[in-house]
């Protein structure tokens, strides 16, 4: 569900009442000093067969991020996403779970397919499908 601003009291209601949330931030390239963050996209225990995404060019983040600050938050390459939240004014106060590195440390020097250049890759799209047997797709 894109939010509109209509839409942010429901979504922070809905991370206050979570407590755990998952978290994605999508940016306009790879360095969080001079690029932006785009998009964010949260998905809740509570909200599990829906995603809610907030386009950060068009609507203020503060609200939700300040719902988020004491949650669990699942993230995938968790320094990366944290870095650009810099930038939002957001530091994280509860408890960030990395889904990059618990993939890395459950097949640390195994090969465990899919594989790409002949090693376990630890994507998010390849962990998706590996273990959730879901492919992501991005457009």
């Amino acid at each position: 569900m894109l939010v509109e601003l209509e839409d942010v009291p429901a979504l922070v209601e809905e991370i206050r009442a979570s407590k755990v949330a998952a978290l994605d931030l999508e940016t306009t390239s790879l360095d969080s000093r001079r690029d932006q963050t785009r998009l964010m996209s949260l998905a809740t225990a509570r909200r599990a067969r829906g995603v809610w995404f907030v386009d950060l060019f068009e609507s203020a983040p503060t609200p939700v991020l300040e719902a988020l600050k004491r949650n669990t938050l699942f993230i995938h390459n968790a320094a990366f996403d944290l870095g650009f939240s810099d930038q939002l004014g957001y530091e994280h106060e509860g408890e960030p779970i990395d889904t990059m590195l618990l993939t890395q440390l459950l097949y640390a020097e195994a090969a465990v397919p899919p594989l790409k250049k002949g090693r376990t890759s630890h994507t998010l799209d390849t962990v998706a499908e590996r273990e959730l047997d879901t492919t992501l797709v991005k457009a």
